[in-house]
């Protein structure tokens, strides 16, 4: 969301819990913190009391993404890991185009939700694989789609630097976000875990869905 680009920064307390925050960049982001208030109450009154609470975070004008994600940075770390892992071919050359992907992405807004809301239900324990999973699969989904998008729009920059289509060819662009894609089946087939696979699959039917929707009602 680009709102996020026009919060300040602030640094959070390490007590903040994950439910404030997950509120916060929600209800902050989207104004629509009075349709979800009672929402988070219900889940704040089962979690201990802790040194800030939710008047004064919601009483807050602005927030950072940097705050949002503080709480998580050890697991973001591992879903990094995770990333770098899937972005990866044997072919150097490829592999050159997977790395430019990789160092030029955007604010990691998608994963970091994927953990917040992970935080809801897990008591406050580590995250396994299935998260980190979860969250690599959004972010492959977003990637391979701007890769896309921007063949179709015919744009020249993503994320302020040339889009893979400008430095490398069209063809070579296409089949990137293919293989991104590809990459996505194969880490969900690998895993076992074939209910966030289905969930991605369907994801993938609706963006393309979408794609034509969108170009069919611009003409």
């Amino acid at each position: 969301n680009d709102n996020i680009d026009n919060i300040d920064n602030t640094t959070p307390t390490s007590h903040t819990p994950l439910i404030y925050i997950l509120y916060i960049g929600i209800a902050k982001t989207t104004h629509r913190a009075s349709e979800i208030s009672d929402f988070i109450v219900t889940f704040a009154e089962i979690r201990e009391t802790q040194a800030i609470t939710i008047q004064t975070m919601t009483n807050k004008a602005h927030i950072s993404l940097a705050e949002i994600k503080a709480p998580l940075a050890s697991e973001l770390d591992k879903y990094e890991e995770f990333m770098h892992k899937a972005l990866h071919s044997e072919s150097p050359y490829f592999n050159d185009i997977l790395q430019y992907i990789f160092d030029n992405r955007g604010k990691g807004v998608r994963p970091t939700l994927v953990m917040l809301f992970a935080g809801l239900y897990n008591g406050g324990a580590p995250f396994g694989e299935r998260v980190h999973l979860a969250a690599s699969l959004i972010e492959l989904i977003h990637t391979a789609s701007l890769v896309h998008d921007d063949i179709i729009d015919k744009a020249t920059m993503r994320h302020g630097q040339a889009s893979v289509n400008t430095k490398w060819g069209g063809r070579n662009a296409i089949l990137t976000g293919d293989f991104i894609l590809s990459r996505i089946f194969e880490l969900g087939m690998e895993s076992l875990e074939f209910d966030i696979l289905t969930y991605v699959s369907h994801t993938i039917k609706w963006l393309c869905e979408g794609e034509v929707i969108q170009d069919e009602q611009t003409k």
